[in-house]
């Protein structure tokens, strides 16, 4: 058979759905009737069957040959057309046929079309002599679409019922019983009365005022679906229905009538105050609608899922039936009318014409005749019509698997997460027919597919949406925000540039420079991105000033950066209240807090963050930050107040934990406070949601995975890590930053920026009221941030970083500044060595970004040589070796791999201990599995890598692992690792 066209090529009159309002609505669903199709070919009834057997006709010159291309099967008409005596020869064998099935007598009598509905007709007849008009409509209208036989009969009798002279003996409910049934047929079985109809029932309604007003109304709603002209008769409508609400708000027609003109106009509060009396007998109605769809505008998410789901079920149902039926009787009308051309049962002017088209042209001659043909067949416009009803639920479908996805972010149940998401991608398949080609569409089915961990056919839905619209700006900047959502922040940044560089609208460029603000690293490139983007819209004025702020506090200008935050506070604060405003408020108030200590400002920040989730607890950005605040908020209840905050300009975090233990006993300590504080176990809680949320986000992976390392909790550890692997999590931007810092990308700048950090660490040492713990935090940062300096080939300041490492030690005893000074020794030691042997300052000039003086010169050690000789004898390295030790005697179940490392080059005792731990350590085991997800590419995993290969007795690093580095570009230090 010649292939079908697209129905919307068919019937381009279609219009998009226009059934009941819904939030997808208003973004505009086209209706695309064209379905898959099985062209398989059916068998064939019993009686073609022996008919067959009976009689050959062989005189049938026109041939359809089959072939499958693409896997569908195309129909071509053969070369030569049938003659007219081949067709009359053809019809004999059928009358032939006919008499050899007569034989059949009685046997088929009982399925014939006289007995079933001969029955039905009796019924029906009885029933209009009794005046029971609309069961006799229902009785016709069932002969009229099952029977051809009786079709018109059936026809000729409800036009008698329809006649005005027979409608003026009934009541207003019955009839509008009767127009009811009149109504229900997708074409009109007696279409010249239709207007008279509708003009007798009019004015029944306009003069029967003061009636029954329940009947009425109804048979005002039955009048209105017979409108020719589309004359509006909602305010008479209304009118009744008010009048029935007002005498009775149970009743539940009434009710929904006035429900639905509310939510058109956006009165939700009317809206709930009529249908809440019916609220319980809302069932599957549009009222169920109604309401679920106001409680979604309102957040109220879990309120509206049982009427949405309720609404939902069986319309989806009807749907899928409807569609089915409707391409079943289109593919057999086709195959109907094809067999009858093929068998030369078509005009003849259509057979010369054929043998005259060019064989390219033929098929779409075929397809134009059967489409004439089919296209107009009253079984096909009667599917096709229930069809384009049933499709009515496309829209709301489309609303109630955007509502599973909401309920699916929200369930903390991984199984149930599961159940629920795997409902919703049921949801939007079931409709793909209709809303497939949707922008929207594709959007939620993607991120449906990326939360099940089936990430390549959510990639492959955004990437088909971008192809569909010519990656036209709009569209790059939809995919893009979605991806930043879902943590994929590399292609969210190069879709957004692609969105900037090719759009040439101002509002376009505004937009993607805002986004490009979000996703950048650096304080000057969202600085850059914000002056690029609206500068009339308060939310990117109150943007620009907080990042100049907090250039400002980089920088130790105080008194700017306050004057920066308010002004940023002044503009967010005049924007409409809703949870992105709240989120964005109180980041800048965090960071106010930051540079003046004012409690009341983190308080304030706190309390909007909580209204953000409250709002909206389903955005993985926004509970990323609450998680974050929940955290310090935690941090600042369980440390010890020996530090102050307000000095260091700053908040507590993770890093700071090893700033409050000195051995095992204090760390295991305050393991225990901290997990009995209830903020800290929220934003647990929360940052678990958001990788639900934002699978592809690394940071989120980070901040979670320390937690769990610090509270030594392998489970969960493990649990995260395993996810980490199915997910496929984002590095590009993590892996960018590494590769910039060793390669010296922008070197001069960051040192730079380094050497400015350094003096606000020295004015902040010089504050009065500074306690020894507070000095020690200071002093550390200094060390640290001389550290990287050193990196960044500022030598000659190790003597300082040294006796700042020792201060700090002094005054903050501590884990941290403890390894701190170990870590500013090792580099005095490596510059020395660096000094005295040439070929090492050539590798520490080469490695030292990646790899850090401690780490290059435990290579150097394990590799053996002059220069490892050199080193065991230099007092840097010995003292740190002292304290290495002693660090160990603190920590006995240490099973850190730098010791070992060092350790087992030294030949200590410890590296046996510490080797013993780490085979018996299920933490340890995770963590390399982490690094190897999570940064492949850093010094750390590299050197973990390699040690635990030498572990196990083997020489550097594997095959394996060298393989992965040269597929990311990354260079390692292969002579120091053989």
């Amino acid at each position: 058979m010649p292939s079908k066209r697209d129905i919307k090529d068919i019937h381009p009159e279609l219009e998009p759905i226009n059934g009941a309002p819904s939030l997808f609505s208003f973004y505009g669903c086209g209706l695309r009737l064209a379905g898959n199709r099985d062209y398989s070919q059916e068998s064939q009834s019993t009686v073609k069957t022996l008919f067959l057997s009976l009689f050959y006709v062989p005189l049938i010159p026109l041939k359809a040959y089959r072939v499958v291309e693409d896997g569908q099967r195309t129909y071509f008409l053969g070369k030569v057309p049938v003659s007219k005596t081949a067709r009359k020869t053809s019809m004999a064998g059928i009358a032939i046929g006919a008499l050899a099935i007569g034989g059949f007598g009685t046997q088929q009598y009982l399925s014939s079309e006289g007995h079933k509905f001969g029955k039905t007709l009796a019924q029906a007849e009885s029933a209009v002599e009794e005046d029971r008009f609309s069961d006799a409509m229902q009785l016709y209208k069932t002969v009229y679409d099952n029977s051809d036989s009786y079709r018109l009969k059936a026809s000729s009798k409800m036009a008698g019922i329809l006649q005005q002279k027979t409608l003026q003996t009934v009541d207003n409910a019955e009839l509008a019983s009767v127009l009811d049934t009149y109504n229900s047929f997708a074409v009109s079985p007696v279409p010249r009365m239709h207007d008279k109809i509708y003009d007798y029932a009019l004015e029944r309604v306009k003069t029967d005022t003061g009636q029954d007003d329940v009947s009425l109304h109804r048979l005002l709603r039955e009048t209105e679906e017979l409108n020719p002209d589309g004359e509006d008769l909602s305010e008479m409508g209304a009118a009744l229905a008010k009048s029935i609400n007002e005498a009775d708000p149970t009743n539940l027609d009434a009710a929904l009538e006035i429900s639905e003109l509310y939510f058109l106009d956006g009165d939700f509060e009317s809206v709930k105050h009529v249908l809440n009396p019916v609220k319980d007998k809302l069932g599957d109605s549009e009222g169920a609608r109604i309401l679920a769809q106001t409680y979604i505008s309102e957040g109220r998410n879990a309120d509206a899922y049982p009427l949405l789901s309720g609404y939902t079920g069986a319309r989806l149902k009807a749907f899928q039936q409807a569609e089915n039926r409707f391409t079943e009787i289109s593919d057999k009308l086709w195959e109907t009318e094809f067999d009858r051309l093929n068998d030369g049962l078509g005009p003849d002017s259509f057979y010369s014409k054929y043998e005259k088209t060019p064989a390219s042209e033929q098929q779409q001659m075929v397809d134009t005749y059967l489409g004439d043909i089919v296209y107009n067949k009253p079984k096909y416009l009667d599917a096709l019509a229930v069809y384009r009803d049933a499709a009515k639920i496309v829209p709301v479908a489309m609303d109630f698997g955007i509502l599973q996805l909401r309920r699916a972010e929200g369930l903390s149940s991984q199984a149930e997460r599961e159940a629920e998401l795997n409902s919703a991608e049921e949801t939007f398949l079931s409709i793909r027919n209709v809303a497939g080609d949707s922008e929207d569409y594709k959007i939620y089915l993607g991120q449906v597919y990326f939360w099940l961990g089936k990430q390549e056919q959510g990639q492959a839905l955004f990437d088909e949406l971008l192809a569909a619209n010519d990656r036209a700006p709009q569209s790059l900047m939809s995919v893009a925000l979605t991806l930043r959502s879902l943590g994929k922040l590399g292609g969210a940044k190069e879709l957004a540039q692609e969105a900037y560089d090719t759009s040439s609208a101002d509002e376009m460029k505004f937009q993607s420079a805002h986004i490009l603000n979000l996703l950048s690293t650096s304080l000057e490139d969202k600085v850059e991105w914000l002056e690029r983007a609206d500068p009339d819209a308060p939310n990117i004025q109150a943007s620009l000033k907080e990042t100049k702020g907090m250039l400002a506090a980089q920088k130790g200008d105080t008194a700017e950066a306050i004057k920066f935050y308010k002004e940023a506070i002044n503009h967010s604060e005049s924007l409409p209240e809703n949870a992105v405003t709240f989120n964005n408020t109180a980041l800048i108030y965090f960071s106010l807090h930051d540079v003046t200590g004012d409690k009341a400002a983190f308080k304030k920040g706190t309390d909007l963050m909580s209204e953000a989730v409250s709002l909206m607890g389903d955005d993985s950005i926004l509970l990323t930050n609450a998680a974050d605040t929940l955290l310090v908020n935690s941090l600042f209840e369980t440390f010890p107040e020996t530090v102050q905050y307000e000095k260091l300009k700053s908040r507590p975090s993770v890093s700071n934990l090893s700033w409050y233990y000195h051995d095992a006993a204090e760390k295991e300590s305050l393991r225990q406070k901290l997990r009995q504080n209830e903020d800290f176990l929220k934003a647990i809680e929360y940052y678990e949601r958001g990788i639900l949320l934002a699978p592809n986000n690394a940071d989120t992976y980070d901040a979670l995975s320390d937690i769990y390392f610090f509270l030594d909790d392998e489970k969960p550890m493990a649990d995260l890590v395993s996810r980490m692997a199915e997910n496929q999590v984002d590095l590009s931007q993590n892996k960018s930053l590494f590769l910039d810092y060793v390669n010296g990308i922008d070197a001069d700048k960051t040192l730079t920026s380094l050497k400015e950090r350094e003096a606000v660490f020295k004015d902040l040492l010089k504050q009065k009221g500074l306690n020894a713990q507070t000095k020690g935090a200071l002093q550390y940062s200094q060390a640290s941030n001389l550290l990287s300096q050193i990196n960044f080939g500022e030598t000659n300041r190790v003597a300082d970083a040294v006796a700042l490492g020792k201060l700090a030690r002094k005054n903050m005893p501590s884990n941290r500044t403890e390894t701190q000074y170990i870590t500013s020794l090792f580099s005095q030691a490596s510059l020395e060595a660096a000094s005295a042997f040439p070929a090492y300052n050539e590798q520490r000039d080469k490695w030292v970004k990646a790899y850090s003086d401690r780490v290059l010169v435990t290579l150097t050690l394990r590799q053996g040589g002059e220069v490892a000789e050199w080193l065991k004898t230099n007092a840097a390295f010995k003292q740190a070796m002292t304290l290495e030790r002693a660090d160990f005697a603190r920590f006995p179940d240490s099973t850190n791999l730098y010791n070992w490392a060092i350790m087992d080059a030294m030949d200590d005792p410890i590296a046996k201990q510490v080797e013993a731990n780490i085979k018996a350590s299920d933490m340890r085991k995770e963590m390399m599995k982490l690094g190897g997800i999570l940064t492949p590419y850093s010094s750390g995993t590299i050197t973990q890598s390699l040690w635990m290969n030498e572990m196990s007795g083997k020489t550097g690093l594997s095959a394996e692992t060298k393989s992965d580095l040269a597929a990311m570009g990354v260079n390692f230090p292969e002579s120091l690792m053989e």
